[in-house]
């Protein structure tokens, strides 16, 4: 499992992500989440730094066509949830935190006395290993048979990305590339035969400042680790590593990255 809790942090603050993800959501999605129902219970899987669920929840407020929301969030994530608690106690004063993974509280779901029932879910930047999508998307599927109506959003990297043509040529030093997400999904929403909408969040880049520190956490950010472990690195190997960026970022303007994502929408039931 990849773990980059400070280097997602420095990514975030160098790239358009969170701006981009909350207008597509604004933009495409809760339209059709307004015309479902005025009174919105949102699910969010993963919010990690919730940023982009801070983004969703002002416009859910700004709404005049939303009556109320209450929210939902799954992070089993301690440094998530110590965040999410001191950044942004208002999510948390409309709903619940629950510090447990999404396979946990699916199973635990028909057990809780209060009956919510989500009709507005998101994930974003989670599904990347094929046992997390298959159980997210066959939630999905048990909504569908008992007739429950939702709305969801999944948002994952494209092959397109930058990142992902960078990981690609750190693979020699053993960062194995896993089959990307966005094909997974793709596999699998058509395996249960699941009716979706494809997307490509295309304007979305990541600009790397030309200095050491910059480099330092994007080749952790590439290597699914944070900036502390990559210390653990033979430097031989993280010296190559950099020369790789380097040249890559050389041949950007402006040393931008492009960094696009593909959103599936879902309409169940």
């Amino acid at each position: 499992m990849l773990v980059w809790n400070d280097t997602l942090y420095a990514y975030l603050e160098h790239s358009n992500e969170d701006q981009q993800v909350v207008q597509f959501i604004s933009s495409l999605v809760l339209p059709i989440v307004e015309q479902m129902n005025s009174e919105i219970r949102w699910l969010e899987i993963g919010p990690g730094p919730g940023t982009k669920t801070c983004g969703i929840a002002k416009a859910l407020a700004q709404s005049k066509k939303i009556d109320s929301y209450s929210i939902r969030l799954i992070e089993p994530d301690p440094v998530w949830n110590e965040s999410l608690y001191h950044k942004y106690p208002f999510l948390l004063n409309k709903g619940w935190l629950f510090r447990m993974s999404f396979e946990n509280y699916a199973r635990q779901e028909s057990e809780r006395q209060d009956h919510w029932q989500p009709n507005f879910v998101t994930c974003f930047h989670v599904l990347y290993e094929h046992n997390l999508i298959e159980e997210f998307l066959l939630y999905f599927k048990r909504q569908e048979q008992i007739g429950h109506r939702l709305i969801a959003c999944i948002i994952v990297e494209s092959e397109r990305s930058d990142f992902f043509q960078l990981r690609q040529k750190l693979q020699q030093f053993g960062q194995k590339q896993p089959i990307p997400a966005v094909v997974e999904l793709r596999n699998s929403i058509s395996k249960l035969d699941l009716q979706a909408r494809e997307f490509e969040i295309n304007n979305q880049y990541c600009r790397i400042p030309d200095n050491e520190e910059n480099i330092g956490w994007l080749l952790a950010f590439l290597l699914g680790c944070e900036r502390e472990t990559l210390k653990n690195v033979p430097e031989e190997i993280r010296m190559e590593a950099s020369k790789i960026i380097n040249c890559f970022l050389a041949e950007k303007r402006s040393r931008a990255l492009e960094v696009p994502d593909v959103a599936f929408t879902f309409t169940i039931g």
